[in-house]
Order: structure tokens, then sequence, then C-alpha cells
């Protein structure tokens, strides 16, 4: 599936790698989507439904179920921090959203 996210063509990975200080929670769900796109991140399955597939970043081949009804993913990062890319990823293609043009 082709996400709807986009992401602004000045944002780079080091402007989304790490938190800002103060971040909300809505904010780094957006950054860590933007960092999904950048890094290559792709949704299969419809996550519409809610629940999809998501490619790894750094490992080719390896895909992790997530669950925006459930908002979990199978990744090691949420495992460790409770959120992922794949997770903000799916659930800013499940709303839609776009990218806030960051200075």
């Amino acid at each position: 599936m082709q996400t709807t996210f986009d992401v602004p063509g000045h944002i780079t990975l080091n402007d989304v790698k790490r938190p800002v200080s103060g971040e909300t929670a809505e904010q780094r769900v957006i950054r860590l989507a933007m960092k999904a796109v950048i890094q290559g991140v792709e949704l299969l399955g419809n996550p519409l439904s809610g629940q999809c597939l998501a490619t790894s970043a750094s490992r080719d081949g390896l895909f992790y179920f997530v669950s925006t009804e459930l908002g979990i993913c199978q990744c090691e990062g949420f495992q460790r921090h409770g959120v992922c890319q794949h997770l903000a990823l799916a659930m800013v293609t499940n709303t839609q959203a776009v990218a806030p043009d960051a200075a």
C-alpha cells in the first residue's frame, strides 16, 4: 500500500532521529512517522482496517505486525519504548495526516 503521509523535502533523518525536549505525544508520533517514511518503511495491507504489516527499516525481508486498534507493533523499538516508527506511520496513515512543514 502506498502511504498517504508525506514528508516535506527539506526534512532529513537527522531532523527526526531523536526526540525534541518537550515533545508532545502527537509531535512524537508525527516525528516517528516522518522517520519511517525517510527510512523507507512500507505498510502492507490496509492500515485503515486497523491492522497491517510494516517493513523493517534496517533488515531486508523482515516484517512486523502492527495494530492501530490495539496500539502495538512487534518490533524491538516498540518493546523498548512503547511506540515506534511502524506504529506511528500506521497511525498517521490511518488518519491521513500530513506532516507539518517544520523549519
